[in-house]
């Protein structure tokens, strides 16, 4: 009975061990970007197939009068992804930085099919030439509640 209860004890403290020093898995993906234009960084993660979250800070980091502004694309596995297309307002004049956060927001169509994960990207708004983006993030995929 005595080594039983030595064994059970020896148990849990090996298991409570391996909790406390088990490394957090991590619930969402990490995005950090910086240019001559602009620095971006945060978490974006997947809430479903239509809607993604995100806790991201942007700042507009040259003085050539032209706002940054981030975009989104959903990444579909077998299928064409869908298109780039803004998601936040512009952030205007040089060191200005905005918060960006949504917990759940819709970024494909009710009539579209949904997406297994989420790109983000900061933008220039230039007039009337194509906007230069910044490198995308890597896919989130992740729900900000679901361990990785």
């Amino acid at each position: 009975m005595k080594h039983m209860k030595r064994s059970l004890a020896a148990a849990a403290a090996v298991v409570l061990a391996s909790l406390t020093f088990a490394a957090p898995a991590q619930a969402y993906e990490n995005y950090s970007m910086d240019n001559s234009w602009a620095k971006s960084s945060g978490k974006v993660w997947k809430d479903d197939s239509d809607h993604m979250g995100y806790n991201l800070y942007l700042t507009d980091d040259a003085r050539d009068g032209h706002c940054v502004y981030y975009q989104v694309q959903g990444v579909r596995n077998d299928m064409i992804d869908t298109a780039w297309g803004r998601f936040t307002v512009n952030v205007c004049g040089y060191g200005n930085r905005y918060h960006f956060s949504d917990s759940s927001r819709r970024v494909i169509p009710t009539w579209a099919p949904g997406a297994d994960g989420f790109r983000i990207r900061a933008c220039k708004d230039v007039n009337n030439a194509p906007d230069p983006c910044a490198t995308a993030s890597y896919v989130g995929t992740r729900g900000q509640w679901t361990k990785g």
